[in-house]
């Protein structure tokens, strides 16, 4: 805040190619290695081990202390983790709406049992608490929130009639590819039948071109052979296709035990569910809403019934 308030930034210098560079604000990262940093103490680190250098001494040694020392205070009470440990699952995948950034997983540890987690805007993180409105919220809350969303899916008629409608047209363009596809393999084959014809001859007046022509006439029923073989699977996915149908009772079904399969879940199993079926979460501090976008097509693979 102190820096943005004196209005300091980075290095900003035009090198040869003539395009400005740097001049960029300061990130926590960036002062926290400047704050780090012992050649302001007039020494230089080599391999671990510290060497008076030859450059002034500009920040005393009690100073120094007394900033490793908060540094090492604040990074015990109020230190991120970064990894993926406690199945925080919207990392990743969840944006703060207020500046367009990501919002990354924390917690602290406030008592030797209890833990909070937090879900905290990158722009708040990096370049202090006041340069975004929405900062951070509850980890628990906002998971909550687009698990009850997902949850709302089996539960919203209109929802099931959408994923039914979705299922429905996705049936009816894979058989217009296979129709078509259909039509192109038999056009192949008339081609193919037709240049066979033309390739068969009596043998006597085929003179030294004889094996020439036997062996395109075996690449040609090899080809042949493997567009009528392809065409039966065509015909027999096609009878599938017009058979089977979309079953709104079995979507529904699957919708509307989402809840009981969550609670059978691990936590590592909930975020890979959870990121197959949304694309990304976006949440809005200053109206705490939350906007979920979904995966259309792993919800439809979702309730598509399983092959046995």
């Amino acid at each position: 805040k102190e820096l943005d308030d004196r209005g300091w930034a980075l290095k900003a210098w035009t090198p040869r190619r003539g395009t400005p560079a740097g001049g960029g604000p300061f990130s926590k990262t960036r002062l926290y290695n400047l704050l780090i940093n012992v050649i302001y103490l007039g020494k230089v680190s080599h391999r671990g081990q510290l060497y008076d250098g030859e450059q002034t001494q500009i920040v005393s040694t009690e100073v120094w202390q007394r900033v490793q020392q908060r540094l090492k205070s604040n990074g015990r009470i109020g230190g991120y983790e970064i990894r993926n440990k406690y199945g925080a699952i919207l990392k990743g995948i969840l944006r703060c709406k207020s500046c367009d950034a990501g919002m990354i997983h924390t917690y602290t540890k406030k008592t030797a049992n209890k833990l909070y987690r937090y879900y905290v805007c990158v722009t708040a993180h990096q370049h202090g608490w006041n340069k975004c409105p929405t900062r951070s919220v509850s980890a628990p809350a906002i998971e909550e929130a687009v698990v009850a969303q997902i949850r709302g899916i089996g539960a919203s008629p209109a929802m099931i009639e959408a994923v039914v409608g979705e299922l429905e047209e996705d049936q009816l363009a894979q058989r217009a590819d296979l129709e078509q596809e259909k039509r192109v393999a038999e056009r192949e084959l008339r081609r193919i039948n037709e240049e066979i014809a033309a390739v068969i001859r009596p043998v006597a007046e085929q003179g030294p071109g004889m094996r020439l022509a036997t062996d395109r006439l075996a690449d040609l029923q090899d080809r042949a052979s493997a567009l009528e073989r392809r065409m039966g699977e065509i015909r027999n996915q096609l009878a599938a296709k017009v058979s089977e149908g979309v079953d709104r009772a079995h979507v529904s079904r699957v919708l509307r035990d989402f809840d009981r399969a969550w609670q059978q879940m691990t936590p590592r199993e909930q975020e890979k569910l959870v990121k197959s079926l949304v694309h990304h979460v976006t949440y809005d501090g200053p109206t705490e809403a939350v906007t979920v976008a979904f995966r259309s097509a792993a919800l439809k693979q979702m309730c598509m019934p399983a092959s046995v």
